[in-house]
């Protein structure tokens, strides 16, 4: 399971203080990597949306476990299997009493952040919890939170700064921390294109400092052959350190 020592394992444990939910973009990961650290070092009531469809996601799962296990000699291919393997996506969620949701596009996100409240999760609390007691758990978590942008009309400064100041409403409403969590590729042998979508076509393409240096237009969109963007542009990093912090800036303090 998760390392922890690893980077991701430490940030996900910043909230041994006061409860100060500062809203923080944590390293890229795989679909494996995520579901990793966060079934290992988070639980109820722990909230993650991810910003693809249910199939796309699952594809993308069985996509990363296969790259992964291709890099193992054949004899331990055979004697070892992946981890989340061994159960379903739903039945290590629903142990662990993690809600886990599916939002295909903007449109879908928005319209769910717009109304979130853990008061309506089908996913009941693990035995003996306290309802009013604090838990570092209380982590309102989006996979994809950019990237879910891309190739659509809201791929701009306009239209990722809606996103994102509802985002931080929703969990500011309800006391949650607002966490953000972007793909990594997953290349296969075919084609460069990955299952989430990514247009990178270079190794470690979902580096933060790739990402925060992309430049964005402050209006219009780019779909296809339809291009109406304004000249104006904006470093991706500054429209999202509005709100978020990258998570080794909040390191030792």
């Amino acid at each position: 399971m998760a390392d922890p020592s690893s980077p991701m394992a430490n940030a996900l444990r910043q909230d041994d203080g006061p409860q100060v939910l500062e809203p923080v973009v944590l390293p890229p990961a795989s679909p494996t990597q995520l579901l990793d650290y966060i079934v290992s070092n988070h639980a109820y009531p722990l909230t993650l949306i991810v910003g693809s469809t249910r199939e796309e996601f699952l594809q993308a799962l069985v996509d990363d476990v296969a790259a992964s296990q291709s890099q193992q000699p054949a004899d331990t291919q055979a004697r070892h299997t992946h981890p989340l393997l061994a159960a379903s996506l739903f039945q290590i969620a629903v142990t662990k009493h993690i809600r886990l949701l599916f939002t295909p596009t903007v449109s879908h996100l928005r319209a769910y952040l717009s109304v979130f409240s853990p008061l309506d999760s089908a996913v009941p609390p693990p035995p003996g919890y306290e309802t009013n007691a604090r838990s570092d758990n209380r982590w309102l978590v989006v996979y994809g939170m950019l990237n879910i942008h891309r190739n659509t009309s809201e791929w701009n400064a306009q239209g990722m700064m809606n996103s994102l100041s509802m985002f931080i409403d929703a969990a500011s409403h309800t006391e949650f921390k607002p966490v953000i969590i972007e793909p990594l590729p997953i290349k296969n042998e075919e084609s460069t294109e990955t299952s989430m979508q990514s247009e990178y076509g270079v190794e470690n393409q979902y580096d933060w400092q790739r990402i925060r240096t992309e430049q964005v237009p402050l209006l219009g969109y780019k779909q296809s052959s339809d291009v109406r963007l304004s000249n104006r542009t904006v470093e991706l990093g500054k429209i999202v350190e509005r709100w978020f912090r990258y998570f080794s800036e909040c390191q030792g303090q």
